[in-house]
C-alpha cells in the first residue's frame, strides 16, 4: 500500500501514514484469525473492550493534533526554525499527554504494561 500511495498515486505523507496504519490493521486481523485457529478462543470480549478504549484515546489524541494544526501550526511556512520546534513540541507533548491521560481515566491495562516497562528502564520496580 505504501508503494501505491507514494510512487503510483503520488500522494502526500498523510496518505503514507494512513496506508501504513491500514496495512498494520490488516496484518493484525490476519494474525488474529490465524491464532484463533491454532489457539482457540483468545479472550475476544476483553480484547474488543481494550481496543475500544484505545480507539477513544486515539480519537482524543487526533483531536489535539487537529487543534494544533488549526492554531499554532497554521502559519508553519512563515515561522522560523525555533518557533517551528516550539509549536511541534507543544503539539506532540499535548497529544501524548491527552493520549496517556485518557488511557489512565479509562483504566486501560495497556497503560499498566507501558508504565512497568518505563519503570524497569529507569531502574525502579
Amino acid at each position: 500500500m505504501n508503494t501505491l500511495t507514494v510512487f503510483v498515486f503520488k500522494l502526500g505523507h498523510e496518505w503514507l501514514a494512513l496506508s501504513t496504519s491500514v496495512s498494520a490493521l490488516v496484518n493484525f486481523s490476519l494474525l488474529f484469525l490465524a491464532m484463533r485457529k491454532v489457539a482457540g478462543r483468545m479472550q475476544g470480549r476483553s480484547l474488543a473492550i481494550n481496543v475500544g478504549k484505545l480507539l477513544i484515546a486515539v480519537v482524543c489524541m487526533a483531536g489535539v493534533c487537529w487543534l494544533g494544526q488549526a492554531t499554532i501550526l497554521s502559519d508553519w511556512r512563515h515561522q522560523h526554525t525555533a518557533m517551528r520546534l516550539v509549536s511541534l513540541f507543544v503539539t506532540i507533548g499535548g497529544a501524548a499527554a491527552v493520549y496517556f491521560g485518557v488511557n489512565a481515566l479509562l483504566r486501560n491495562e495497556e497503560l499498566d504494561g507501558f508504565k512497568a516497562i518505563v519503570m524497569r528502564k529507569l531502574g525502579r520496580k
